[in-house]
């Protein structure tokens, strides 16, 4: 199946149909190498995977092999196994501080390597089955029957979704030609874009909503705990007041009782003061009388005597 220029500049609308059926086909089978290219991918994908982190010497294995190897040859030789013991905690002692880096760089290159060469051994089938893919693919694609269809289809349209796409169009009676299609899976295409471009900027607005909306209720929630604080710090206040109100009043209470118990003393003071005078004047009045008896005594001796 070859078609020129000009077979195709003659192609009718039933015509136009059977070669997009037929450019449909070959665009499955140039699909199918792609998928198959794309599965191999996968596999070396999951044997880079099952090799990742592997290789690490395992110095602690070997060090604790190594202290035991020595324990048991030292305590033979020796024939204690105190002595042995000491020696041994020694040599791992300086296993562990200057051995084991060493040891360590030198066993974990001999095992990546041996990792390495076991990746590529497992890679290799693979990566050669790729190449034949690709081979096969790029000698399907450069065939004349894949030439001539590209001159009947152009290469950006050669898509099995495209394709069943303007067979759709033949079929719904949106296009009777090759050239209709193509408008209009363009203008089609051009809608969509424009709807994803709408639907993209509806969602950006709705999550600039929400977030706006996120910011004025953290705001609202913000603003509810000040004035709840205001209200606690006014509640203080009042509480504040009403006991500097209180201590006031107590205060007003204990001077009137100072005062009260001042007033009882100058009272008490006066009372006293006035008792002393009336027991002053008491000791006077009977000072005098006793002087008056005196007198009357003595004179009544005076006259007993004559």
């Amino acid at each position: 199946m070859i078609w020129t220029d000009e077979t195709i500049n003659h192609f009718t609308r039933e015509n136009t149909v059977e070669a997009l059926g037929i450019c449909r086909k070959y665009a499955l089978v140039y699909e199918e190498y792609g998928m198959k290219i794309a599965s191999e991918n996968k596999e070396i994908e999951k044997i880079n995977v099952k090799y990742a982190g592997k290789g690490k010497a395992p110095v602690l294995l070997v060090g604790a092999a190594l202290a035991v190897i020595v324990f048991l040859i030292l305590s033979k030789l020796a024939h204690s196994t105190v002595l042995a013991l000491i020696f041994t905690v020694g040599v791992s002692a300086a296993y562990y501080g200057a051995i084991r880096k060493t040891l360590e760089s030198v066993v974990t290159k001999m095992m990546m390597k041996h990792m390495e060469t076991k990746m590529h051994a497992e890679i290799q089938p693979h990566t050669q089955q790729i190449a034949l893919i690709k081979e096969e693919q790029r000698n399907f694609a450069n065939s004349e029957e894949m030439e001539s269809l590209l001159r009947f289809l152009p290469a950006q349209y050669f898509s099995s979704q495209i394709i069943s796409y303007l067979l759709n169009l033949f079929q719904t009676r949106r296009a009777d030609t090759l050239a209709e299609a193509l408008n209009a899976y363009e203008q089609d295409a051009h809608n969509k874009r424009l709807e994803n471009a709408a639907n993209i900027s509806a969602a950006a607005n709705v999550s600039a909503a929400q977030a706006q909306w996120q910011q004025l209720d953290a705001i609202h929630k913000q603003t509810n705990e000040m004035r709840a604080g205001f209200r606690n710090v006014a509640d203080e206040q009042k509480k504040t007041r009403s006991a500097i109100n209180n201590l006031a009043d107590e205060q007003r209470r204990t001077t009137s009782a100072v005062q009260g118990l001042a007033r009882e003393q100058k009272r008490t003071a006066n009372a006293a003061a006035n008792a002393a005078s009336a027991a002053n004047r008491a000791a006077n009045a009977a000072e005098r009388s006793a002087e008056s008896s005196a007198h009357v005594s003595n004179l009544f001796s005076e006259f007993m005597n004559r």
